[in-house]
């Protein structure tokens, strides 16, 4: 059965008549395409016959809706490679857009994928930094943005990419343009609709709940766990704790990374709690299975071994010694590394004499190394020790 989709009317006036109608009907097909490969696999000849054709009002429209269908419902890694460099002068795209509603969803498309370009180490350093010095420019221009969103998503890239120095002038910037109203649990908690595109446009980076989020990574990188566990009681509390679950900022990553620093302070029974709360949520997200290895280490280390080997059994179909394949669900190299972490301490617990260990490991710290080169630090090496 077809999805239901909302219709948005772009400008679709430039290119070919006839070319442009087949694109038109693409993209529809794509909005009503229930398989996910089938519905990229449309989006993608749609975004490449419109760049073709010279059709810019539905080249970016594509992209747009390529982008945000997508991630809302898990973020294929064939995606951003083909999205990543149509972001590229995107403050000139954006001057020959014909209407603010092209111009906030190009902008909603490249928040998302700003959101998870980080998670793969082909980018390189310099170009995530000029992403988001253009989209940030790019929010300016368009006015009516919320430019702390832009402040929020910053201080995401620092901590993926372990930047400790750089996250805390990002975060105290935050702070600088934060009030306390920003921080008070209340309607803002969640992302709020647009009934217009004139005003302050609504951003999952710029709701509430993402503030609390990004500032329980900021507090577990530096192992503070008051701080972190302040910041995260708004989102596990409440409305947020039912809420956020179906939400897209849904704190999935905060409690997950939250489990280590309560364990390391004695926190146990937050820890629990944050547990208990977090681990449904990712167990209905395959591709946050990154997030499922930060509770598997923790499952491990609270002794829930047997109930830890439940959730990993049935993920490590098509994984042997030879090739560890990707049939978790991980899509991104980040998620990717984050499960084998997890997955190499419930096996050295129920099949210490596993090969998949050492293959494990060995993939892992590939990929620590090749984070850890295109990010100028040694964080992701430092958590395999």
């Amino acid at each position: 059965m077809r999805a239901t989709t909302e219709r948005h009317n772009f400008d679709s006036g430039d290119g070919d008549a006839e070319e442009r109608d087949h694109i038109e009907w693409l993209l529809n097909e794509a909005r009503d395409e229930a398989d996910k490969r089938r519905r990229c696999d449309l989006f993608l000849e749609a975004l490449q016959r419109a760049r073709r054709a010279g059709a810019l009002q539905l080249e970016l429209q594509a992209l747009s809706f390529a982008v945000i269908y997508n991630i809302g419902v898990g973020y294929a890694s064939t995606l951003l490679p083909y999205y990543w460099p149509y972001f590229k002068g995107l403050g000139e795209r954006l001057s020959g857009l014909k209407s603010p509603q092209e111009t906030h969803f190009l902008l909603w498309a490249g928040e998302r994928i700003l959101y998870f370009a980080p998670e793969f180490w082909t980018i390189p350093r310099l170009e995530l930094q000029r992403g988001m010095q253009e989209w940030t420019s790019a929010t300016l221009v368009a006015g009516g943005y919320e430019p702390r969103a832009a402040l929020r998503l910053e201080l995401h890239h620092c901590l993926r990419m372990g930047l400790s120095d750089k996250a805390d002038s990002v975060m105290q910037a935050l702070k600088n343009n934060e009030s306390r109203d920003d921080l008070t649990p209340g309607a803002s908690l969640l992302p709020g609709e647009t009934t217009g595109f004139s005003g302050r446009r609504a951003t999952n980076f710029g709701c509430n709940a993402y503030a609390h989020q990004i500032r329980v990574l900021y507090h577990c990188s530096k192992g503070d766990a008051q701080s972190a566990w302040h910041d995260a009681s708004y989102l596990v509390e409440g409305l947020s704790s039912c809420a956020l679950a179906m939400c897209a900022v849904a704190p999935r990553e905060a409690l997950a990374v939250l489990l280590e620093t309560l364990t390391r302070a004695g926190m146990h029974a937050r820890a629990e709690s944050v547990h208990r709360l977090g681990l449904p949520m990712v167990l209905t997200m395959p591709e946050a299975v990154g997030w499922l290895g930060h509770h598997l280490r923790y499952m491990v280390q609270c002794g829930s071994i047997e109930e830890a080997k439940r959730l990993l059994d049935p993920l490590l179909e098509g994984e042997d010694e030879t090739s560890a394949a990707e049939s978790t669900g991980a899509t991104t190299p980040f998620q990717r590394f984050h499960f084998l972490r997890g997955a190499i301490e419930v096996l050295r617990a129920t099949r210490p004499a596993s090969p998949l260990i050492r293959t494990f490991f060995s993939e892992a710290a590939d990929l620590a190394s090749r984070f850890d080169t295109r990010n100028g630090s040694d964080a992701f090496t430092k958590l395999l020790r």
